[in-house]
């Protein structure tokens, strides 16, 4: 395999693989991490959605490249779903909750078959239900000394 040598060092610090992220990415973490070393780079960070599913992949793909002679680092990490307040979060969920009792008890004959979308509620920031913050989270070492290869 022939790699690119480059002058500017690069690590990509989010990365999704079909191991924790099925329908956001493409590829094992193993082909995330061949693709990154054969491109120049020394690291990768596999930053799956809520979970460390590619985790064991890492492992035991990076012990094989340094088996091969390439030194490459994989990083751990996760990709989490952050929200500023709970508490804030929690009452408007029960609120829905109660909105969606209400709607339910209104009889049949007093609902209407139209629907009339407001163009300007669409543009409006979104509700906190709604809302998807991402927060990554990386395993960081301490000390260079410190190997996955131990």
């Amino acid at each position: 395999m022939n790699r690119i040598k480059s002058k500017i060092k690069f690590v990509g610090l989010h990365a999704h693989s079909v191991a924790g992220s099925i329908f956001d990415a493409l590829g094992y973490p193993q082909d995330h991490m061949d693709f990154a070393y054969k491109n120049g780079c020394d690291a990768l960070a596999l930053t799956d959605h809520g979970n460390m599913n590619g985790l064991a992949y890492q492992v035991l793909h990076a012990k094989k490249m340094h088996a091969e002679g390439k030194d490459f680092k994989p990083i751990f990490g996760c990709e989490a779903y952050f929200t500023p307040s709970i508490a804030d979060w929690h009452d408007a969920y029960n609120q829905a909750m109660e909105d969606k009792k209400r709607a339910r008890s209104i009889k049949k004959d007093e609902q209407s078959g139209a629907t009339v979308e407001d163009e300007g509620d669409s543009k409006k920031t979104q509700d906190i239900l709604k809302r998807r913050r991402h927060l990554v989270l990386l395993v960081l070492s301490l000390s260079s000394s410190i190997r996955l290869y131990i």
